[in-house]
């Protein structure tokens, strides 16, 4: 029994230390690490859709189905499509309907476009009467 007693307490010490030390980097590991929420970090452009009156050279005014008039923030970055070709700004006309996505601000209702994409007219979308 002495010759255990001697022999069996150093290996249940060096257990015991060999197990904190292998805990402590696992535990401070994990609670260095920063929580990353992506799902909020990635936020898609809000979309207006409407048609175009007023131009000039910085944007447009655009006017929604249900009235409610947006000013149109273009810059030298906005990119602008007519089906599945890119146009340029001069392709708009007043009149026009276009969807328009980029930063909105509803309460002035100011959209800064970084893209526009100009839509069929409804004549040409193929609906007939009669």
């Amino acid at each position: 029994m002495r010759r255990f007693v001697p022999v069996v307490l150093p290996l249940l010490a060096g257990a015991l230390l060999l197990a904190g030390c292998g805990a402590a980097p696992a535990s401070s590991a994990v609670s260095n690490t920063p929580a990353v929420h992506h799902h909020h970090q990635a936020k898609k452009p809000s979309g207006v859709a409407g048609t175009v009156s007023s131009l000039a050279s910085t944007g447009f005014q655009l006017t929604t189905a249900k009235g409610v008039a947006w000013t149109v923030q273009v810059s030298s970055s906005t990119v602008y499509r007519q089906g599945k070709s890119k146009v340029t700004f001069s392709t708009l006309m007043n009149g026009q309907r276009v969807r328009v996505l980029g930063k909105r601000d509803k309460t002035t209702h100011t959209i800064q476009a970084k893209a526009v994409r100009i839509l069929p007219s409804k004549a040409a979308t193929g609906t007939t009467t009669g």
